[in-house]
């Protein structure tokens, strides 16, 4: 459209409040926005959400995904995943194809990308149900050339998993079509975790995560009693720890041991919910008696990874 002399006033400076503005909130955890989106698109919904069958739950922090569910009154159900933790493509459509499903949820485990995201992308279009990411381990990352958070219609992320801070989450909505009312002041992020985030070199960071990745890779990786659940990571992620599965001890005997050696490590998930049936998905468990998580984060130097490296062989190699 052309403009006419006289017809228009261009303006000595911006003033328009939504031209190439993100629709982005901040809520204080990714589960507050979470239960925020729910409140929103599970309203009068009588259909479940499908959730991946590795779902943890600490008796100190309950359950992220769990929880605002449960707290929201939204049926659910379970998909299976592999020993990878990837997503079962075939029990996932064998599911939508029922009808019986409004969401998809899915999980970025550790900060690994979901190793075919663009299939379960096609799938919840095709079936027309909303692919929901859960990118609380995750840095901003690409894979494919397509930011992770950008492929479902909504994704959560956690600033205080990667930084410093007391609190933080964000909820990314990537439809156009849905807008969601502002969180209340009591569910926002703290200011001084925002700001901390905003002066944070996330491309840095990242870079520091993933050069001690491989450097612990390097160092561990023929180490008996333990197995390197990525020995290959895939190019674009940005781990946020390094999980290995331990089969030469138990894995509290080896987190204990760790604990010794000034070594703080996690197990994510060490317990799952309830509503996960052993049974039904055998694999799930499996990987969760056995999985424990190494730091990696960005305040660790090459001599804290070659240290963490000589505590695990010696915990390993102890009687």
């Amino acid at each position: 459209m052309s403009l006419e002399r006289g017809s228009t006033v261009i303006q000595k400076e911006q003033s328009d409040t939504s031209r190439f503005m993100q629709t982005v909130l901040f809520p204080s955890a990714a589960r507050v926005g979470f239960r925020h989106l729910l409140e929103h698109i599970a309203v009068n919904e009588d259909r479940a959400i499908l959730l991946p069958s590795y779902i943890g739950y600490s008796a100190r922090e309950g359950s992220g995904v769990h929880d605002p569910i449960e707290q929201c009154g939204v049926a659910y159900d379970f998909y299976r995943v592999d020993s990878r933790l990837s997503a079962d493509l075939d029990d996932i459509e064998n599911k939508l194809m029922s009808n019986r499903y409004f969401a998809v949820f899915l999980i970025h485990y550790f900060g690994i990308v979901q190793s075919d995201i663009s299939s379960i992308s096609r799938l919840c279009k095709k079936y027309d149900v909303f692919l929901i990411e859960d990118c609380a381990h995750t840095l901003y990352i690409a894979h494919c050339d397509i930011e992770v958070g950008r492929w479902g219609d909504f994704a959560l992320y956690s600033v205080h998993k990667l930084l410093p801070t007391c609190d933080g989450g964000i909820l990314r909505i990537n439809r156009k079509d849905i807008e969601l009312p502002t969180l209340p002041e009591s569910a926002r992020i703290n200011r001084e975790s925002l700001e901390l985030y905003a002066k944070a070199d996330l491309m840095k960071i990242g870079e520091t995560r993933l050069q001690n990745y491989h450097y612990l890779l390097k160092a561990i990786r023929r180490i008996e009693g333990m197995t390197v659940l990525y020995p290959n990571l895939p190019s674009g992620n940005i781990p946020m720890n390094f999980p290995i599965l331990v089969n030469g001890k138990t894995r509290h005997e080896v987190y204990v041991g760790l604990q010794r050696e000034n070594v703080q490590s996690t197990a994510l998930y060490y317990k799952l919910i309830n509503k996960i049936s052993e049974k039904q998905y055998p694999v799930s468990y499996e990987i969760s008696k056995h999985i424990l998580n190494l730091p990696i984060h960005q305040d660790i130097g090459y001599d804290g990874i070659c240290y963490i490296a000589n505590a695990l062989r010696r915990v390993l190699a102890g009687g």
